[in-house]
């Protein structure tokens, strides 16, 4: 007797895509900043291309008016993913993945803050260079770059977001 298979049996939910995955970070990380005074009225001068660590920045601000800000903080994370994380339902990812990656990107973003010592601190936050397997998107000034790349020391997948960013006193 042979199995008999429908298409259902064989169909597999989409995967996610690092589109997708990096969307749903930055959805968390600004939940995450709420209490983080960043505005995304800045306005850059001159050349906007992609930034490094180190780098500085002209910026032009409404309140504050033309200000250099250097690029000297990264906030980052990664975790080992496996074909059924990136398999799973956006919302099971959110809750599972996404949130503790953007716990850990806030913390790092509240700190330097915090440390900075100045309550009205300005964070600028600029996109970093992207090449195949990573994206960068945005939402009220702050850049997240997202990438799934495959370590090959480790025989598996990785997920890595990072936060390219200075502050201002």
């Amino acid at each position: 007797m042979t199995a008999q298979f429908t298409t259902t049996d064989l169909q597999r939910p989409p995967a996610l895509t690092i589109d997708d995955m990096t969307r749903t970070v930055l959805a968390y990380l600004i939940g995450e900043l709420r209490f983080v005074q960043f505005d995304d009225n800045i306005a850059y001068v001159g050349n906007t291309r992609a930034r490094t660590v180190g780098d500085e920045v002209q910026t032009r601000h409404p309140r504050a008016g033309e200000i250099r800000v250097t690029l000297d903080k990264l906030a980052d994370t990664s975790l080992p993913v496996t074909s059924d994380d990136i398999e799973q339902q956006i919302e099971h990812f959110g809750a599972s993945l996404a949130a503790p990656l953007a716990s850990v990107l806030a913390a790092r973003i509240t700190q330097d803050l915090y440390d900075s010592g100045v309550d009205d601190a300005l964070f600028v936050s600029v996109p970093l260079p992207v090449d195949e397997g990573s994206v960068v998107m945005s939402y009220k000034g702050v850049y997240l770059r997202g990438q799934l790349r495959y370590d090959i020391a480790r025989k598996q997948s990785v997920l890595a977001f990072d936060v390219l960013y200075g502050i201002a006193a």
